[in-house]
Order: structure tokens, then C-alpha cells, then sequence
């Protein structure tokens, strides 16, 4: 075939779309320009009335989505014949709908056919009627501020070809959402389109799109026609792992349409139910790392052998009753330090609570409305309501302890009861955590309970450094290249700075995960490095979930591993030493480029004299 043609074919359809954009994007600004118009109006009200509020509220959502599609108007266009009528129907797909030009939400049921292969396909709709058709043509696009990033075409009669594909690239500089919606795979759409009632757990190593997939199953099941109803965004409820990972999330959701779910630590949650005030969080309470986990050990022993107590609002006092009663006396002078300095930690938080649910069969909050008197007047009103979710989003389970997990399936909605588990039950990095989902009772399906591997952007040789630690490592062939993993013996925090800084200094394009299991070395590193938004530096379990170009893991090998005193029980130390690995394992599988691992003696020879 004689290419010229062919190129000015392309080059004809590329500019038919573009045209086709520019028209789409004008008639979305003057659409756009009335919202704006109407919002302002209401807005000018002295006293608007509830009705009034409840409109501008969705004309401010509207104006949200129509900027978002003035920007990017669609990203598959699909012809379909249905033999009904022998009639054609071209519909393009968009994150929001816009039906006057014939685009649809991502969310519609004759969306799910964009993943089809041209010919004869079929979708269900909410009514469960199956409808029938055949896709004569698919297209596909990435369109950024009104410009054409890549274009492709398949038809019945043609294999899907390249027509147009500009360069461009995105380095991650903030962690926020990629634009999947486009690319998303057809079983991953059969995940997100899946039936809402129940548990649903998505598990999967770093790089493997978990979280992604289950945000996009939260904004299917808020945005959809048939279950829009059921999960009204005030009823959903996320759980992250830390203010960082919340400013994450918060990144995420807007960009999928949601914005008014709430996102919280567990901790937060805890301590606005059980109304705590003056009181700290702590991730562990202990004057050195040995004392902390060996009386967190007993808490938790604690926490699985509750007598009936009966729930105090002065929850030291509550603690201390308990306490009194079953810890061993050498741990009890650690809890009165905790009482004078006011801060509590997981395991006291989650007794707090469980004693507080046998006590009153449910949790609590109080609300804020406004109401319209007699005079027509807007009033602030407060009450306390029972807590019940629709949909609870649970971002690292592994982390959890069976308890908490139990007590906040206790708060889902009966018509409902979904919950959604996203995490790796292969990276445990705390005592006491879920090791089944038999310890709370959770049934799951097969097709509820979703395996996602790994996309690999790891190296060939950070893999192989990963297995050389004695880890079960899959390297996959044709994987990308990379520099050899770095050890270096460094035997002062002055000299890791200064390495850390001179590897910084000489990579000014990549992003840096400075990572350590022990704070006070975190802490320091932040005063030299914290103006640099590029270098990420925190304990090895805050990174959990984030991934860098480059690592460098800073350890004291020594005393980074457990080792047996004789002193603890068989119990303990088989949970800890398998602690302690998981907790390595997380910090090495940051790393998509280059691994540096800087400590006062050789990580791989530590290892390999433990093993023997």
C-alpha cells in the first residue's frame, strides 16, 4: 500500500476530530456560562430557601463536571448497528454526560461495549434486559486541553490502527490519579460494574492498580442510574492510614466526580465517636523498640479475651480497670506513663471501642443541619445520629486488626453491607494484624475477591536483589534494565546525609523515597531535606503504598531484625520476626529505578547469617 495515501487519510481524520472537539468544547462553554449565570443568582439570596440551597448545590457539581469535559469532551466513540431497527447509533463516552452532542457518562451500561472487539456484542441494562447489537466502529483517544494526545481506529473490517499519537509524558511529581478511564481492561470493568451488595476485596502488591480499580467501583456505584440511590456520597466513608495518604486520596476522588465523601484515619474516627479531647494518637508507647512491642503484645492479648465491661467517657479510668486486672505487672507502669502523658495507642483505642459497642449495640455521631423555622429564617440544629455507611472503603486492611475491621462492619447499612478491602495480606507490618478473612466472618465469592499482579516497573536487578534476600520474587522476562542495587556501609548519620544529598543533587529529575524504621532518624533527615518536594523521607510503614524512583533504605541491620532473647514467648517471636520481614520487604518494593541501601554493615550478608 502506498503510504502517502494512507497518511493523508489519517492526517483527514484527525483533523475531522479536532473540528468535531472545538464544536463539542463551544457549545459545553455556553452550556458552562449558564450554570454559572444561574448559581451566581441563587447564590445573591439573602436567605436562599432549602430547596434553593439543594439547587445551587447541584448546579456547583455541574459546573465541576462541565469543566472537566470542556477540557477533555470524550475518550471512545463507538458506532453500533442494532438489528431492532437496522439502524446506526454513534455514541461517544466522557467522564460526565453531555447528551445534547450524544456523549455519555463512563457510568452508562452501553459503555461497558468499548472494550469489545468490533462485531457482534450485547450489554445489560439496569432493568437486567440484555440488548443486542453489533460494533461496526471504535475509536479511541486521549484529549488534553482540547488537544488530540493519541488517536486510534478499529472497524469490522479493519484491525485497530494507530491514526495519531504525540509524545507525551507526565512525571509524577504529585501522587494523583493517571487517567485510566480510557485503558481500563474489560475485567477490570467487570469488577467495577459488579453487583454492589456485599464485601468485595481487591488485593495486589504496589504497581498493581488496586487502589485505582476500587476508586473507580466507588464512583460507579455513586454515579450509576441503578445505584445511585443506594450510596449517596455523604454515606460513604474511606479509611486511609495517615494524613498523607488522606491529602492522596482527596487528589483521587474530585477527579472521578466525587467530592463529598468522607475521608478519615481510623484513629480520627475512633476519637470523634468516643468524643476523646486532649488526648494524643500514638503509633506505639515504649522505651525502645523490644518494650513497645512486647507491651502491645499483651494489649492485643487483652483486646481478644474482653470480659463484659461496662463503657466509661473517662477512658483512662476504663483502660486501667482493665489493665489492673490482666497485664502483667511489669507493663502497668508503661500505661500510667501513657495516663500522664494523655496519648493513646491502636490497641487502647480499639478496646475503648469494643467496650463502648457491647455497652450501647452501636456507634454514634453527631450531626449538624440546618432547618426553616416559622419566620422563613435558616437555623443550625444538632442531634445524634446512628452511624450507618452504605459504603466503606478500607485502603491497606492488612494494617488492621480483625477487631477493627469487625467493628466497622458493624456500621454498614443491611441493603447494602459493602466493603470494600484494598491491600496485600502479604505485607503485614503490624503486630496483631488480619491474617484471614475467616477471623470476622467474611464470606467471599470468588469473583469478589480479586487478585490484581503486579505491572512492573521495578528493574530486572532490584528484583533480583529482592529474591537474593531469600524473598519469592517473580522476574518477569523482557523486563526493563537498570543499575546494579546499591549497598553502602556508612557508619554515621552525617556521612548517609551527605550521600543522601550528593545522590539528590545529581538525579534532579527523579523522585526519592528516604526511608527508615526509626523515626528519631526520620525526623532528623526532614530538618536537613524538607524544602525538596521531590524527596519523600518517612518510616518504612508511612510509605506503605507510595512508590519512587529511587529508595534509599537507611537501617541499622542489627537491630532492625528480631532476635531471640529467651526471654519471649514462642507466640511473640514468630509474629515479629515476620513482622520485621514484611516491614523490610515494603521498603525495598518502593523502588521503580534504583535501590540504596546504607546501613553499618551489609544488608545481603546480615541476612544470609540469620538464615544460617
Amino acid at each position: 500500500m502506498n503510504e502517502q495515501p494512507e497518511k493523508n487519510k489519517n492526517v483527514s481524520l484527525l483533523e475531522d476530530l479536532s473540528r468535531l472537539i472545538t464544536s463539542v468544547s463551544e457549545k459545553i462553554a455556553v452550556e458552562l456560562l449558564r450554570v454559572k449565570k444561574e448559581f451566581k443568582i441563587l447564590s445573591e439570596r439573602r436567605s436562599p430557601t432549602l430547596v434553593e440551597q439543594d439547587l445551587m448545590w447541584q448546579m456547583g457539581k455541574r459546573e465541576n463536571e462541565l469543566e472537566v469535559i470542556h477540557r477533555a469532551p470524550f475518550f471512545t466513540k463507538i458506532v453500533l448497528l442494532f438489528p431492532e431497527d437496522n439502524k446506526n447509533k454513534t455514541l461517544y463516552f466522557s467522564k460526565y454526560q453531555f447528551s445534547s452532542e450524544g456523549i455519555y457518562s463512563w457510568v452508562a451500561p452501553a459503555a461497558s461495549v468499548r472494550f469489545e472487539q468490533p462485531g457482534d456484542v450485547s450489554y445489560v441494562l439496569p432493568d437486567g434486559k440484555i440488548v443486542k447489537a453489533k460494533l461496526l466502529d471504535k475509536e479511541q483517544y486521549m484529549i488534553v486541553g482540547g488537544k488530540v494526545i493519541f488517536f486510534s481506529k478499529e472497524t469490522i473490517d479493519s484491525p485497530r490502527k494507530l491514526i495519531h499519537h504525540d509524545y507525551f509524558s507526565s512525571r509524577k511529581g504529585t501522587f494523583e490519579l493517571p487517567e485510566i478511564i480510557a485503558v481500563m481492561e474489560k475485567a477490570q470493568d467487570a469488577v467495577i460494574r459488579a453487583h454492589y451488595k456485599g464485601a468485595f476485596v481487591i488485593s495486589g502488591p504496589a504497581g498493581s492498580g488496586k487502589t485505582t480499580l476500587a476508586l473507580h467501583r466507588i464512583a460507579f456505584l455513586l454515579q450509576s442510574p441503578d445505584t445511585t440511590e443506594l450510596y449517596a456520597e455523604k454515606s460513604v466513608i474511606v479509611f486511609v492510614q495517615d494524613t498523607k495518604t488522606k491529602d492522596y486520596f482527596s487528589h483521587l476522588l474530585p477527579n472521578l466526580g466525587i467530592n463529598d465523601v468522607k475521608i478519615v484515619t481510623f484513629f480520627e474516627w475512633a476519637f470523634d465517636i468516643l468524643q476523646l479531647t486532649g488526648v494524643k494518637y500514638c503509633t506505639d508507647f515504649g522505651n525502645s523498640e523490644k518494650e513497645s512491642g512486647l507491651y502491645e503484645f499483651e494489649k492485643i492479648k487483652i483486646l481478644r479475651k474482653l470480659d463484659s465491661e461496662k463503657y466509661n467517657s473517662n477512658i483512662f479510668s476504663l483502660l486501667e480497670n482493665i489493665y489492673r486486672k490482666k497485664l502483667p505487672e511489669q507493663y502497668l507502669f508503661l500505661f500510667s506513663e501513657q495516663k500522664k502523658k494523655k496519648v493513646l495507642d491502636r490497641i487502647d483505642i480499639t478496646i475503648a471501642l469494643s467496650v463502648f459497642y457491647k455497652t450501647y449495640k452501636k456507634f454514634e455521631t453527631i450531626r449538624t443541619f440546618n432547618v426553616c423555622n416559622k419566620n422563613g429564617e435558616i437555623q443550625k440544629k444538632k442531634e445524634k445520629t446512628d452511624i450507618r455507611y452504605s459504603l466503606v472503603l478500607i485502603d491497606e486492611f492488612q494494617n488492621y486488626l480483625p477487631e477493627q475491621l469487625t467493628l466497622l462492619n458493624s456500621c454498614l447499612k443491611q441493603e447494602t453491607k459493602s466493603m470494600i478491602y484494598v491491600g496485600d495480606i502479604n505485607q503485614q507490618v503490624r503486630l496483631g494484624t488480619i491474617r484471614s478473612f475467616n477471623q470476622i466472618d467474611e464470606n467471599l465469592d470468588g469473583d469478589r475477591n480479586i487478585m490484581l499482579h503486579k505491572v512492573y516497573r521495578n528493574t530486572k536487578q532490584i528484583l533480583e536483589y529482592i529474591g537474593s534476600l531469600g524473598y519469592k520474587v517473580e522476574v518477569p522476562t523482557n523486563i526493563k534494565e537498570g543499575p546494579e542495587v546499591v549497598e553502602k556501609i556508612i557508619l554515621n548519620q552525617e556521612n548517609i546525609l551527605q550521600y543522601v544529598q550528593n545522590l539528590i543533587l545529581a538525579n534532579p529529575e527523579k523522585s526519592f523515597g528516604i526511608l527508615n524504621k526509626n523515626s528519631d532518624l526520620v525526623d532528623s533527615l526532614k530538618s536537613v531535606l524538607k524544602h525538596n518536594n521531590r524527596v519523600h523521607i518517612s518510616t518504612i510503614l508511612e510509605s506503605q503504598g507510595i512508590e519512587f524512583d529511587v529508595v534509599c533504605v537507611i537501617g541499622d541491620w542489627k537491630n532492625f531484625f528480631f532476635t531471640d532473647d529467651q526471654t519471649s514467648s514462642t507466640e511473640y517471636i514468630a509474629e515479629k520476626k515476620r513482622v520485621d520481614r514484611d516491614l523490610l520487604y515494603v521498603a525495598l518494593t518502593r523502588a521503580s529505578e534504583e535501590i540504596h541501601v546504607l546501613g553499618n554493615s551489609s544488608l545481603r550478608d546480615y541476612i544470609q547469617h540469620l538464615n544460617n
